[in-house]
C-alpha cells in the first residue's frame, strides 16, 4: 500500500503538471484557435482517465509520464506541428505520433499488469491498443466527413500540404501500422528489459 501511496505522490505530480499545460492550451485554442477547442477537451478527458486508472490501479512513474506526453501531442499537432513537422516524404508528424502514443498505452497497461507479466498480458495490451487506435480513426473520420475539421480540429488527420504520397493516400491503414508497430516496440522493449535484469540477479 505504501508503494502505491509512493507511486500515486510522484504520478499527481505529473498528472497535475500536465493538466495546467492543457488549460493552457485550452485558453489558446478558445481565443485564437477555436478549431482545435474539441481536440484539447478530448486530451483533458484522456489525462483524466489515466489519472483515475492511476489513482485505483498505481501507474509507475515513467508510464504516465510517458502517456501524459503522448495525450499533449494531439492538440500540438492541431495548433501547427501536423502541417509543419515532416520527417521525410514518408513519415510526418501524424505517423509519429501514432507510434509514441501506441507505445506509451502499451506500456501503461503492461505496467498496470506488473504482477503477471506473460503472452495473455502482451497480447491484451496490444488487442486493446489497436482497438483504441482504431476508434480514434473513427472518431477521425466522423470529425473530417461530417464535421468539416480535416484542416484542423477534432483527432485532426495527416496534414502534409505539399506532399502527395501513399501514406496520405491510404491515411487510416497506415495509421494502423504505424500503432500496431508501436505497440510492438514496447512489447519488445519490456521483453528485453525483463531478460536483462534476470540475467544481472543470476
Amino acid at each position: 500500500m505504501a508503494g502505491i501511496e509512493s507511486k500515486n505522490s510522484r504520478t499527481n505530480s505529473v498528472f497535475l503538471f500536465f493538466s495546467a499545460i492543457l488549460l493552457v492550451f485550452l485558453a489558446y485554442a478558445v481565443v485564437w484557435d477555436g478549431s482545435a477547442v474539441l481536440d484539447v477537451l478530448a486530451a483533458i478527458a484522456s489525462l483524466a482517465v489515466v489519472a483515475v486508472f492511476d489513482r485505483r490501479f498505481g501507474l509507475s512513474f515513467w508510464p504516465a509520464l510517458l502517456l501524459s506526453i503522448s495525450i499533449l501531442l494531439n492538440p500540438l499537432g492541431s495548433f501547427f506541428l501536423y502541417s509543419r513537422f515532416v520527417f521525410s516524404e514518408f513519415v510526418g508528424y501524424d505517423k509519429v505520433i501514432h507510434f509514441f502514443i501506441s507505445f506509451a498505452i502499451t506500456y501503461g497497461i503492461v505496467d498496470l499488469c506488473r504482477e503477471k507479466k506473460n503472452f495473455l498480458t502482451f497480447a491484451s495490451a496490444l488487442l486493446i491498443t489497436m482497438g483504441l487506435g482504431a476508434f480514434t480513426e473513427i472518431a477521425e473520420f466522423i470529425g473530417e466527413v461530417y464535421l468539416g475539421l480535416d484542416a484542423g480540429g477534432f483527432i485532426m488527420s495527416d496534414s502534409l500540404p505539399h506532399i502527395k504520397s501513399d501514406l496520405q493516400r491510404y491515411d487510416t491503414h497506415f495509421d494502423l501500422i504505424f500503432n500496431l508497430l508501436g505497440s510492438l516496440a514496447c512489447i519488445i522493449s519490456v521483453v528485453a528489459k525483463d531478460s536483462v535484469k534476470k540475467r544481472v540477479k543470476r
